[in-house]
C-alpha cells in the first residue's frame, strides 16, 4: 500500500499541467474537477473508477499469491493456416528485434545523461523516473524531435547532452517503423519501471556494503562480519529513528565507532526517508547470528 502511495506521489509531481484532456465520464456527469485532474476512468483520481484486470485479480485471488509461466512456442501457439501462420511471425519477429533496438539505444542515452547530471554535480529530476523521459529519449534515438508538452522535461539539457552522446559514443539513428510506433509508449513506461526498480531493490543492499567499507575505513581492525552486523544497525536505525533495535552485544561501541557512525547518519540526513518505515531487514540478532550479529 505504501509503495502505491510513493508512486501516485511520484507520477503526480510528474504530472504534465498542461495536459488538458478530461474524463468524458465526469464532464457528462458534470462533476469534473481541475483538482483532481484525469483523463478517463482508468485513473484513480475518478469516482467512477474502472477496475483494471489487475486490481481485479487482486480482489479476486489476493496480492499474495504466486503466479506461474508456462512457456510455449511461438509457431505452437498460432492455429493459423500458412501462409498467414509465417506472415504473422514475420511481423511479430520484427516487432521484437526493432522494439529491442529501441530498448537498447533508448536506455543506454538515459544512463548517459544521467551520469552527465552526477558528473556535473547536478540534481536529478524527479522527471527522469517517468514515462515522458524515457519516451523522449526514444524519440532522440530516432533522430525525431521531443513532442511531450511537459514542462518538467529538461527539453534543451537532453537535446545537448544527446549531440554529445552521439560523438562520444558514435551511436546511429535508429530507423523508424511506423506500424509499429505504438509499441514505443509502452517500451518508455516499461523503461521508466526497470530503472525505479533497480534503485528501490539494490537501495538496501548497496547502502549497507556502502556502510560496511566506510566502517572498515574508519576502524582498520574491524571484521567484515562486524562491520556487516553494524552496518544493518546503522541502516535499521536511520530507518526507523523512533525505535531503534538494540546495539549487538558482540561489538565494542567505541568512540572510534561512534564518530564512524555520526559520520554515516550526517552524509544521508538530507536522504528521503523510505516510504516503509519499518525496518527493511529482520531485527533477530541472537536468532541469525549466535555472536549476537546479524546477517545482511
Amino acid at each position: 500500500m505504501q509503495r502505491t502511495l510513493g508512486r501516485q506521489e511520484r507520477k503526480s509531481k510528474n504530472r504534465n499541467v498542461y495536459y488538458s484532456k478530461r474524463c468524458p465520464t465526469c464532464v457528462a456527469a458534470r462533476r469534473y474537477e481541475d483538482q483532481e485532474p484525469h483523463s478517463d476512468r482508468r485513473s484513480h483520481q475518478c469516482p467512477d473508477h474502472r477496475v483494471s484486470p489487475k486490481e481485479r485479480l487482486n480482489m479476486l485471488l489476493g496480492r499474495d499469491r504466486t503466479i506461474f509461466v508456462k512457456k510455449i512456442g511461438l509457431a505452437s501457439f498460432l492455429s493459423l493456416e500458412e501462409p498467414a501462420k509465417q506472415r504473422l511471425q514475420d511481423q511479430i519477429n520484427i516487432l521484437v528485434n526493432y522494439w529491442r533496438a529501441a530498448a537498447i539505444k533508448s536506455q543506454a542515452f538515459a544512463a548517459y545523461y544521467i551520469l552527465d547530471l552526477l558528473d556535473a554535480h547536478r540534481e536529478l529530476p524527479l522527471i527522469i523516473f517517468s514515462q515522458d523521459f524515457f519516451y523522449a529519449c526514444i524519440q532522440l534515438v530516432h533522430g525525431d524531435t521531443i513532442t511531450s508538452s511537459n514542462s518538467k522535461l529538461p527539453r534543451e539539457s537532453m537535446i545537448r547532452c544527446y549531440q554529445e552522446y552521439t560523438e562520444h559514443c558514435r551511436a546511429s539513428l535508429l530507423t523508424n517503423v511506423p506500424a509499429h510506433k505504438h509499441a514505443l509508449a509502452y517500451l518508455a513506461e516499461q523503461s521508466a519501471t526497470i530503472l525505479v526498480n533497480s534503485i528501490t531493490e539494490n537501495f538496501e543492499h548497496r547502502t549497507i556494503h556502502f556502510f560496511c567499507l566506510k566502517l572498515q575505513n574508519a576502524a582498520q581492525d574491524l571484521t567484515k562480519k562486524n562491520a556487516e552486523t553494524t552496518a544493518c544497525y546503522i541502516y535499521d536505525s536511520m530507518n526507523d529513528p523512533t525505535s531503534p533495535p538494540e546495539w549487538p552485544s558482540s561489538i565494542d561501541r567505541s568512540d572510534l565507532f561512534n564518530s564512524a557512525m555520526d559520520d554515516l547518519r550526517q552524509l544521508f540526513a538530507n536522504v528521503p526517508k523510505p516510504i516503509n518505515s519499518r525496518p527493511t531487514v529482520p531485527m533477530l540478532y541472537e536468532r541469525k547470528l549466535p555472536t549476537g550479529g546479524r546477517e545482511c
